[in-house]
């Protein structure tokens, strides 16, 4: 066959491949049947089980090169292990290694070859040689008084140092990794930990490599004090663990066998709600509805802590009082993390809570400030290579930093680094605004000053993360890890100063779902943010608990002071205090009814379903397809807060809008005004680009997209846009035009060759 035949069968082909994935293409682009929620597990063991291994603290190998490295990673071990002797520790390992021999220095040099030292809480465990190539497997022996912390947390600390000196003089590498697949061997039984309430958070939360979780009990139908404190109780634990504890809700009535033995408890009511008070061995339990210990006390709250009568390695705590004052008190004190003991090491009461200062940023918090009034020390970095220490300030939503706003450092450092490669890079919110240089100059000066300025492009609403990033390398990589004369200061009066001023911008604009946890978090304590949840709602209840617990994360407060209403019950002269987080279903919540004509998307009076038939691409979606709503607006009684409406059209569209602002996965595709989840699908879209009204949008002004929730037909959809019998037959007609082409090609090319002969 000719070239020309060969380049018109390829033409023929590749056109029609590309036509037939158009039509692949366009039947993907369809709205997939809801998806079912995976959440994602930890790398963590069981309580009764011995090997620890090393993917739990890195995910994969530890690589060490040569001539010198060091490994170091820290871990807690759970306060209900008690070990015995027979402790090892295995490492797997790969060596890779070039052996030579030189003569450089008259004689023959063998050159290969290291030594690993590993150390565990500063006690030596060992010092392996490394002389071959290939994997290595040891174990060593950990004696238990090894396991005596050199750390103010009490964490176990795991370090290795690498020696593989003997390359300095020749140019080879060497090079080692410790495999995920190293584990510690820790022999041990299980006991009741300690119920000590002045540990109580570390009782509740240890971070260790067994799975932790709480579960707060609530009475059947809790007063919306009492919803409020068991909020609170979330937010402080959230806290507390940096979100990492996970927690969950139920109510008395609901609480199963296998949740009480699989969970610390946390009981939050009034006393009369949890008949089961009476047989835990309290110790000061209730008498008929009311705590005798607080007699005389108006309004106090008890907080007492005791072992599980289900699990061993778990307790229970109560969070309660004699009136719904008492129950919020005894939550806000739990969620300080410092708890006083009252007559028993496992009773506290809590006798009043002063009001809540104001605490939400404004200009007149932004004056020029040293790090230390900020609470910052100063910092001294020693370890080779990459070193960072993080500077947080807040910014409130609506306003930014002036055009004079900036850090000026102060450091010192040594003499002896590689002026080449050693240095400062400052970044702030992950983009690079300054570096410094180090010289002799500077050597010379115990500290020296730079001055930054801070772009305001560079500034976020909400939280501003500063890092001063340091990099130390020695002026000879074999200069032996014991030389301790590499160091960087960064003292703690260097200053930041970040003015602020307003936007001139419309905060109806200014706000995004890509901002949040913005605008809530700007009160340190919380203290502006109001839930309204349904009653008799407790999957609603569950979300709120999981958004408490991450708003209190990352709000970082001294205590958590925030507020919890129903639907049906919330005060009109007290919304205006308040950004408001409204979870549930629309038609179980009445305050969405009233402000359901200023939602970017608003739903008929007494419907689940929201009316969406005013945006750009529009899906036809049965009726019985659960779906979440989110939507974001200004509040309609105070400019300058916000509501968040995390909404559903049945209980499972309820649990996937908050699953998406709890997930981190999700909640990185959420932005605009309007979301649309369906399962993991994220549909988000805002309606202020293409402004909603009562008048048909045009052409030119049609928002971003639809989901047209409809009845189930009972015949399937024969549309054009929903039928594809078609493809198949229009592939086949192609293939056989194809195969025609190729057979009048080729019967032409034959009757030319002849022709020609």
């Amino acid at each position: 066959m000719s070239k020309k035949l060969t380049r018109l069968t390829l033409l023929v082909i590749l056109s029609s491949g590309l036509l037939f994935s158009q039509f692949i293409s366009v039947d993907a682009q369809r709205l997939e049947s809801p998806l079912v929620q995976v959440t994602p597990t930890e790398d963590v063991i069981s309580m009764d089980a011995t090997e620890v291994p090393f993917r739990i603290f890195q995910e994969g190998d530890i690589p060490l090169s040569g001539p010198f490295d060091s490994a170091y990673f820290t871990f807690a071990i759970p306060n209900s292990w008690e070990l015995s002797t027979g402790a090892e520790l295995h490492l797997d390992m790969t060596v890779s290694q070039n052996r030579i021999f030189s003569s450089e220095f008259g004689y023959p040099l063998a050159a290969g070859g290291g030594t690993l030292t590993i150390y565990f809480n500063d006690i030596v465990l060992g010092v392996l040689n490394l002389n071959e190539n290939g994997n290595v497997q040891a174990v060593l022996q950990i004696p238990l008084g090894a396991f005596t912390s050199n750390l103010s947390d009490g964490r176990m600390a795991f370090y290795a140092e690498l020696d593989a000196g003997d390359f300095c003089y020749v140019d080879q590498d060497f090079s080692l990794l410790i495999h995920p697949t190293s584990y510690f061997s820790l022999p041990h039984r299980i006991v009741a930990p300690s119920p000590d309430i002045v540990d109580l958070p570390k009782i509740l939360y240890q971070g260790t490599f067994v799975q932790e979780s709480a579960l707060i009990v609530l009475p059947n139908q809790p007063s919306a004090a009492e919803l409020q404190a068991a909020l609170t109780v979330a937010g402080g634990l959230g806290n507390i663990s940096g979100n990492d504890l996970p927690i969950d809700a139920t109510t008395v009535s609901a609480l199963t066998p296998e949740q009480q033995a699989s969970n610390h408890l946390i009981l939050v009511g009034k006393p009369s709600a949890f008949t089961i008070l009476e047989n835990l061995g309290l110790p000061a339990p209730p008498t008929g509805d009311k705590f005798q210990v607080l007699a005389g006390v108006a309004d106090a709250g008890v907080i007492q802590v005791i072992n599980s009568p289900w699990n061993v390695s778990s307790v229970v705590v109560i969070v309660s009082g004699n009136s719904d004052a008492g129950v919020i008190k005894a939550a806000q004190a739990l969620s300080t993390g410092i708890i006083l003991p009252h007559r028993f090491m496992n009773l506290a009461v809590v006798e009043d809570v002063k009001p809540p200062q104001a605490t939400l940023l404004t200009a007149s918090t932004s004056e020029t400030r040293t790090l230390s009034s900020m609470g910052y020390a100063n910092r001294m970095f020693t370890f080779r290579g990459f070193n960072v220490e993080t500077y947080g300030f807040q910014v409130p939503l609506g306003w930014t930093v002036s055009d004079n706003a900036y850090f000026q450092l102060a450091y010192g450092h040594s003499a002896l680094m590689d002026f080449d490669q050693s240095g400062i890079i400052l970044m702030l919110n992950g983009v690079p605004i300054g570096s410094v240089r180090f010289d002799p100059e500077t050597a010379k000066n115990a500290i020296n000053q730079v001055k930054i300025d801070i772009p305001q492009s560079a500034v976020v609403p909400g939280v501003n993360r500063l890092e001063v990033q340091a990099y130390i390398y020695p002026e000879d990589v074999c200069t032996p890890p014991e030389t301790r004369g590499f160091w960087i200061n960064i003292w703690d009066d260097s200053v930041l100063s970040v003015p602020l001023i307003q936007k001139q911008t419309d905060i109806s604009t200014a706000v995004n779902l890509a901002d949040y946890p913005a605008p809530f978090i700007f009160d340190f304590e919380l203290n502006s943010t109001a839930f309204v949840l349904p009653e008799n709602d407790l999957e609603g209840w569950r979300g709120a608990v999981k958004i408490a617990s991450y708003l209190a994360s990352e709000a970082n407060p001294p205590i958590v002071t925030l507020s919890a209403f129903y639907g049906d019950d919330f005060p009109e002269d007290r919304r205006k205090d308040y950004n408001v987080i409204l979870i549930g279903r629309p038609s179980q919540l009445p305050v969405v009814d009233e402000i359901s004509r200023v939602l970017p998307v608003p739903f008929e009076t007494g419907s689940d379903s929201a009316v969406e038939g005013n945006l750009r691409v529009i899906f036809d979606i049965p009726v019985d397809v659960p779906l979440g709503y989110i939507e974001l607006m200004v509040s309609p009684w105070n400019p300058e807060n916000v509501i968040i409406a995390l909404l559903g059209n049945s209980t499972q569209g309820e649990i996937w809008a908050v699953a998406a602002m709890t997930d981190a996965a999700l909640r990185s595709q959420i932005s605009g005004n309007f979301v649309i989840v369906n399962g993991l699908q994220i549909l988000a879209s805002d309606t202020r680009v293409f402004p909603i009204s009562g008048i048909p949008p045009s052409a030119e002004e049609t928002p971003d997209v639809s989901i047209n929730v409809t009845p189930e037909p009972d015949s399937q959809n024969t549309s054009p846009s929903h039928n594809r019998d078609w493809i198949p037959s229009a592939m086949m007609i192609g293939i056989g035009l194809i195969v025609l082409i190729i057979v009048i090609l080729a019967i032409r090319s034959f009757l030319q060759k002849r022709s020609r002969m």
